[in-house]
């Protein structure tokens, strides 16, 4: 999107984005925009990271990048509306406090760059929602970069309209990764991190502002095993509903295995972080966000393992999960029980676990959808295992794959008063049960 002509003159080319957004917005996706990392023609040195060679450097000027950033916006706002591009997000970096990975500045080289790119936008059209810093692992924690950040911001009045960062369940007081096989943090680790954040943001006058975790998963490494199991289903659903209402947004990280700043494996199903594998099939962590998608939107009951909604016309929802965390030995980093095809030794607990669901006062008559996903249901990586585990996937094996993937659904009528359900989840197992009023 930008180069140089000799004399400097800067080149803008909208062509690429506007086609990665057009098709974004055609399915009703809002872009959330990172505005990194930086053109090589405007980096001030030549640090780079990953295969592809993104730059990590601070401008050489910093004019020249303000003027980018202008005519981006400009660029947004007539192609697509001030309205629309309102409902947007823009986030300046990409963890800058990882310095000399993803930031090769310093700290108050950044805090500036931070400043002056966001004056650029607003200068364009001030109501655009402007924020960051994408804060990565440890920092949180181990250092007081937060605080600084939101200190400078506070006082060179510098707009901050929300406060990113990025959580995994590995480093949290370690500032360099020193290996991947580091210690898994227990699953109150997310909600403590944004209790911890949240106070920072209270004592810097920042309270109010949103906050936004935009990356997030179970391990920030990319082959981590686990990720491909029926454990990512209830580990979706668990950390979204201990999290509600204490962030504004949840981005996991990533969409797809499409992740290709490690060598690729020839494996269909080797631990990559997305929410499907390079071949289009859907994963359990796929499928949780789905059945989420399901619930209303006025909270009934919630507890541990459940949680029930209800819509506007009087259909209710009721969703139950059995998460369990990985054992102590895995925990601190040793994954000898863990193998390419056993991957369920590892986690605490074996036994199933049962839930009730008894309703009364049902008047009229109801629809019961229940959408079962567990170990033997729709788990695509399991029903993979019992094909053999087969390296290299035939025409024939993929689509088997596709059409054994996801929820088994079963319907069935209510009339009765009072309804009574017995739920039995294995490990791992997630149920949600569609209760749709009949007319």
């Amino acid at each position: 999107m930008y180069s140089e002509k000799e004399d400097g003159t800067p080149i803008y080319n909208w062509s690429y984005v506007d086609k990665l957004y057009d098709f974004l917005l055609e399915q009703g996706v809002k872009p959330f925009v990172e505005l990194s990392f930086m053109p090589s023609q405007l980096a001030r040195s030549k640090e780079t990271i990953f295969w592809w060679r993104g730059n990590i450097s601070p401008p050489a000027d910093q004019t020249k990048w303000d003027a980018l950033v202008r005519e981006f916006v400009r660029h947004c706002l007539n192609r697509y509306g001030a309205k629309e591009v309102e409902s947007w997000y823009f986030e300046v970096w990409n963890e800058p406090d990882l310095s000399g990975v993803c930031w090769a500045g310093s700290k108050e080289e950044y805090f500036a760059f931070y400043a002056s790119t966001v004056r650029a936008i607003k200068s364009v059209w001030p109501q655009l929602r402007t924020g960051g810093p994408a804060m990565g692992y440890g920092s949180l924690w181990n250092d007081p970069w937060a605080d600084e950040f939101m200190d400078y911001c506070r006082e060179q009045e510098v707009p901050l309209d929300f406060f990113s960062f990025h959580i995994y369940s590995e480093y949290p007081r370690l500032k360099e990764e020193r290996e991947h096989l580091t210690k898994i943090m227990p699953p109150s680790f997310y909600r403590e991190s944004i209790d911890r954040l949240r106070e920072k943001m209270k004592a810097a006058a920042y309270g109010d502002v949103e906050l936004h975790i935009t990356e997030w998963n179970f391990s920030m490494y990319d082959r981590n095993l686990l990720h491909d199991t029926m454990f990512m289903a209830p580990f979706v659903i668990y950390h979204a509903m201990n999290t509600l209402g204490a962030v504004k947004a949840l981005a996991f990280w990533s969409f797809t295995d499409v992740f290709e700043e490690s060598t690729v494996p020839t494996s269909p199903f080797y631990g990559g972080f997305g929410l499907i594998n390079r071949d289009g099939l859907k994963k359990p962590s796929y499928y949780a966000l789905e059945l989420l998608q399901k619930l209303g939107d006025e909270l009934l009951v919630q507890g541990d393992g459940y949680v029930g909604t209800r819509t506007r016309d009087g259909s209710m929802q009721f969703l139950f999960y059995h998460y369990v965390h990985v054992d102590p030995l895995f925990s601190s980093g040793d994954w000898s029980e863990l193998s390419s095809t056993n991957r369920y030794d590892v986690f605490e607990e074996k036994g199933n676990r049962n839930f009730e669901l008894s309703l009364s006062r049902l008047t009229g008559t109801f629809k019961c959808t229940s959408y079962r996903l567990d170990r033997q249901h729709g788990s695509v990586f399991d029903e993979w295992i019992r094909m053999g585990a087969p390296e290299f996937l035939s025409e024939e094996e993929l689509a088997y794959l596709h059409k054994r993937s996801g929820p088994v659904i079963r319907t069935e009528l209510l009339r009765q008063d009072r309804w009574r359900k017995e739920i039995d989840l294995p490990p791992h197992g997630v149920m949600l049960l569609t209760l749709d009023r009949q007319y």
